[in-house]
């Protein structure tokens, strides 16, 4: 009587990884089980589920050689783990997404984290939103997965909306997608660059003006200063004070009539020393 040989069932084991490095250490770990040929059947990263992923392989030494001196691999599970303790995470369940266009969401995974913002599109087919940062200075659209942001406002104006079911869905095309939103179709990112430095230069030189314009006042004011001064007494002018000082309030006559009275008196001065003489 022939003997059946009997053929083992794969198994599973569990792998620590790097909190949110769960995508790269499959990568590395699908790499290095081809290059060396262990047998590992599948690699899997539960949605959802961070710092573990499964690899289905035919020993836990394939396994263990399959996630050594990998990246952000931090060991294998001691035990093997039953299908079933993992087969809710791997079945496809579909869920209803409440979300609606203008909603205030807060975005719970990835790297805007913790950060607010708000609907701009909603794409079903790929369970995917398109929101808009509300605290970053240039509203930027950044697209993430449905399930990686919850509802925490919602306009009263949408509410009075007709449902989301009942709007027909476009999908953009590639080309539309890839386009940043504030550049409209036909434009290409250049032509908006170049059109943003001319505005910006013409913003420049308006400042140029302004500033100009504040300049020739304050210019103006400061000689009206000059000229409003009043003129200093006879007694002030002749007080002992040299003339460059007295006429440095800038009037050129008054400055000349100070010379000659300087002069003037100096003159009778010595006239009146020599009759003493």
């Amino acid at each position: 009587m022939a003997e059946e040989t009997k053929t083992q069932e794969p198994l599973i084991f569990g792998l620590r990884t790097t909190a949110n490095r769960e995508d790269q250490v499959m990568d590395f770990v699908t790499s290095n089980a081809e290059k060396k040929k262990h047998k590992v059947y599948s690699i899997i990263r539960p949605h959802g589920m961070r710092g573990y992923i499964f690899l289905e392989a035919e020993t836990k030494q394939d396994a263990e050689q399959a996630a050594f001196n990998i990246p952000y691999a931090r060991g294998i599970l001691p035990k093997t783990i039953e299908y079933k303790e993992i087969e809710h995470m791997l079945e496809m369940v579909k869920v209803e997404m409440n979300i609606r266009k203008n909603d205030i969401v807060e975005i719970i995974s990835g790297p805007f984290k913790r950060e607010q913002a708000k609907v701009t599109r909603i794409d079903k087919v790929k369970e995917e939103v398109v929101v808009e940062l509300l605290e970053a200075a240039v509203p930027i659209p950044i697209t993430v997965k449905m399930d990686a942001v919850k509802v925490i406002r919602r306009e009263s104006e949408e509410e009075e909306a007709p449902e989301e079911e009942n709007i027909p869905l476009t999908i953009p095309s590639p080309e539309a997608k890839a386009r940043p939103e504030f550049i409209k179709p036909g434009e290409t990112f250049a032509e908006k660059v170049e059109e943003a430095k001319e505005k910006a230069e013409e913003v420049i030189e308006e400042v140029k003006e302004a500033v100009e314009k504040v300049e020739e006042v304050l210019h103006i004011k400061k000689k009206r200063e000059k000229k409003e001064k009043p003129k200093p007494s006879e007694d002030e002018l002749f007080s002992g004070e040299d003339i460059e000082s007295i006429a440095d309030i800038g009037d050129e006559e008054l400055k000349e009539e100070l010379k000659t009275k300087k002069e003037e008196k100096a003159k009778a001065e010595k006239e009146k020393q020599e009759k003493s003489e």
